[in-house]
């Protein structure tokens, strides 16, 4: 898709009234590579990509899906370990998210639009990971109560 709209588009297609603000407006042959590493969501920082903005949530999804992969091998080997780093986990980005909002001012208003939510807290993983870390406990709650019987269980969180 990057390749097609920055490369493609520009020699074959666009010969509309507007269609110079798409040639000057993209920046994917300044961030091309962010987005395939999926890590357009945190690179840059403080501004957003304009290469495809909404590839942002297919960066939090594959961070995320990699992440999980790690802490469902921990629930099936180290329960311990996998619930104090799930844990941790979400209290360090419960944590990130109010020195984010704290230090920039950000308005509590979805509405109110500001270049600094959307960058700065927005499209960042740390405002969306409870909701999977939510989803892998309650998979990993489902799997123990389906499969597993009572007395592995015990045997397993000790």
């Amino acid at each position: 898709m990057i390749v097609f709209l920055w490369a493609i588009i520009p020699v074959f297609g666009g010969r509309g009234p507007r269609f110079y603000q798409m040639e000057e407006e993209h920046s994917c042959s300044e961030s091309w590579y962010w987005h395939v590493l999926y890590l357009n969501n945190i690179i840059p920082w403080r501004q957003t990509s304009k290469c495809l903005q909404q590839t942002w949530y297919l960066a939090n999804d594959m961070q995320f899906f990699i992440l999980l992969c790690i802490l469902t091998g921990f629930y099936a080997r180290q329960r311990k370990l996998f619930y104090y780093t799930s844990v941790f986990l979400s209290v360090a980005a419960l944590t990130i998210q109010l020195i984010i909002i704290n230090t920039n001012d950000l308005q509590a208003s979805y509405l109110t639009y500001q270049d600094e939510y959307w960058s700065l807290y927005y499209y960042k993983p740390y405002t969306r990971i409870h909701g999977y870390l939510v989803g892998l406990w309650f998979g990993c709650i489902y799997y123990s109560f389906k499969y597993e019987n009572p007395e592995e269980l015990q045997n397993n969180t000790e």
